[in-house]
C-alpha cells in the first residue's frame, strides 16, 4: 500500500467547509480499503467503519483514516474540518466582532474600490470597508459583489482592518460604476472612512517630503503618474483610498485632476536695469520662471546646477 495515502478534502486540502459539504477520502493504491473515525480516535481495520461514500460533516470534526490492502496498512492521516457557525451580514458587523475563528461573511451590493496588484483589494458595502490583504481574491475595481464567503483570517494591522484568508468563495460578481464619496478634507477620519474610496477638493502643498490637500496627508502609495501642474497652492481634486498612518487618516492617491484656472501664476524674474554677467546664475525654485530683460539683452541659463555661459541655452520662453 502506498505510504502517500491522503485525505482529499479539497484539491488544496482546505480544512474549512460550510454546512452541507462532504469530505471525500482517496488512496493512491488501487483497490485499497479505507477505514476512518470522526470522533478523534485512532482508526483500525476491524472496528472502524469502512469508507464507501463521501462523509457528511455538520460540525467541527476531526477525521482520521487508514488504508489497507492484502494485510499491509498505511500510516494514519488526519484532518480537522471546521464548520463556521457564525454569520455576519455586513462589513461593519465583522469589524466590530473582530473574529479569531472562521466565520461566514455575507456581502450585499459590496463593491471593489481599488485593486492593488495581488496585495490589496479594498472592498466596501453600505456599512463600511476593509482590505482583503493577500487573500487570493481577483476582482477589478468597480466590481459589485453579492453572496458569501468564509473568512479564515481577520486582523487589524496598525489601524487597518484586514481579511487575510478566505475559503468557500460563493460570491457572484457584476460590473459596476465607481462613485467616490465626496468629503471635505478636514472631515476625513479613520473611524468613518478607512479603506473607503473618497474624493476631496482643496489646496495642494508640499512641506519637505510630505504632501497635503489642505491638512489631509496624501501619499502616492500606488505609484500613480501625477500631473506636472501639481504645484504648491494649486487647487486639486484628488480621489483615493483612506489608509492609516500613525493612527491618522492618509489618502492613498488613485487619481488627480486640476480644475482649469486653479494653478497659481508663475513668478517673473526681472533683470531689467541689471548688468547681465554671463557667468552669473539666475535661478528660482518654482514651477516655471519668466525672465524680463531690456530689449536686445540675451539671457543664457542652465537647469542642471552648472554655471551658464554664452554656449548655454538662450532664454526665449518661460522655463518649466
Amino acid at each position: 500500500v502506498s505510504e502517500t495515502f491522503r485525505t482529499a478534502v479539497f484539491p488544496s486540502r482546505r480544512s474549512v467547509m460550510t454546512l452541507g459539504e462532504t469530505v471525500t477520502l482517496t488512496c493512491d493504491t488501487e483497490s485499497a480499503d479505507i477505514y476512518y473515525t470522526t470522533d478523534g480516535s485512532e482508526p483500525d481495520l476491524t472496528s472502524s467503519p469502512r469508507y464507501t461514500a463521501p462523509i457528511s460533516v455538520t460540525s467541527t470534526t476531526t477525521i482520521k483514516a487508514i488504508a489497507a490492502k492484502e494485510g499491509i496498512s498505511s500510516t494514519v492521516l488526519s484532518v480537522t474540518i471546521t464548520i463556521p457557525t457564525t454569520t455576519y451580514t455586513s462589513i461593519a458587523a465583522l469589524k466590530t466582532a473582530a473574529p479569531t475563528n472562521p466565520v461566514i461573511l455575507q456581502l450585499t451590493n459590496a463593491q471593489v474600490y481599488y485593486k492593488n496588484g495581488t496585495t490589496d483589494l479594498y472592498v466596501g458595502d453600505a456599512s463600511g470597508a476593509l482590505d482583503f490583504y493577500k487573500a487570493g481574491l481577483n476582482y477589478s475595481a468597480g466590481t459589485v459583489l453579492n453572496g458569501s464567503l468564509v473568512v479564515t483570517g481577520y486582523t487589524v494591522y496598525k489601524s487597518l482592518p484586514e481579511i487575510t484568508g478566505v475559503a468557500d468563495n460563493q460570491l457572484t460578481s457584476t460590473e459596476g460604476t465607481l462613485a467616490p464619496v465626496v468629503v471635505d478634507a478636514v472631515d476625513v477620519t479613520l473611524e468613518d472612512h478607512v479603506c473607503q474610496l473618497i474624493q476631496v477638493r482643496g489646496t495642494y502643498n508640499e512641506v519637505e517630503s510630505d504632501k497635503y490637500v489642505d491638512e489631509l496627508l496624501v501619499y502616492n502609495k500606488f505609484g500613480k503618474t501625477l500631473p506636472d501642474e501639481l504645484v504648491n497652492d494649486a487647487t486639486v481634486v484628488m480621489t483615493g483610498i483612506v489608509i492609516p498612518f500613525n493612527d491618522a487618516p492618509e489618502l492613498a492617491i488613485v487619481s488627480v485632476s486640476i480644475p482649469d484656472g486653479s494653478v497659481p501664476d508663475a513668478p517673473t524674474l526681472s533683470l531689467v536695469g541689471q548688468t547681465v554677467d554671463p557667468a552669473e546664475v539666475y535661478f528660482i525654485n518654482a514651477q516655471s520662471v519668466t525672465a524680463s530683460v531690456a530689449t536686445g539683452t540675451v539671457v543664457y541659463y542652465t537647469t542642471d546646477g552648472s554655471v551658464p555661459t554664452t554656449s548655454s541655452t538662450a532664454y526665449s520662453a518661460p522655463i518649466s
